[in-house]
């Protein structure tokens, strides 16, 4: 993965199995082509975001998130509005908020990498294909 537009919130990737370059999108925009999937495992739901390459179809899983991680990443998202409105308003952030905002990030950073760690090489069922599959991510764990 090399380049990241922040204004419209897209990667270049490349595809691990045929090497085809293209552009990811993620959001609620219509040519979002990055999608969030639920499953559940051992009773256990986990949501993935993956996107696939339009040139030989390979679904990418980028992401995993739980009931747990879902809840901080709300309470991230709600601190980033909260500080962005004060800078909005020409507020300067105190190095406190500021800090406890990166902390919080890396908090809920390093919970997904370790649920990455958790459920890599498991086996997952997808009940709208009804087929199995092994959880491989496309990112370094």
């Amino acid at each position: 993965m090399s380049e990241i537009n922040r204004e419209r919130m897209s990667l270049m990737v490349e595809c691990e199995d045929c090497k085809q370059k293209f552009e990811i999108t993620s959001g609620e925009a219509a040519h979002s082509v990055t999608h969030k999937k639920e499953f559940n495992v051992n009773g256990q739901s986990i949501f993935l975001t993956y996107y696939d390459c339009p040139s030989c179809g390979r679904c990418h899983y980028v992401q995993i998130d739980d009931k747990t991680s879902l809840n901080k990443l709300r309470e991230v998202s709600q601190q980033f509005v909260k500080l962005s409105v004060a800078k909005r308003k020409g507020k300067t952030i105190p190095q406190k908020q500021s800090a406890k905002f990166k902390k919080a990030r890396q908090h809920l950073s390093d919970y997904r990498m370790n649920l990455m760690k958790q459920y890599t090489g498991k086996l997952i069922h997808d009940n709208e294909t009804d087929s199995d599959f092994v959880l491989r991510f496309s990112v370094s764990v």
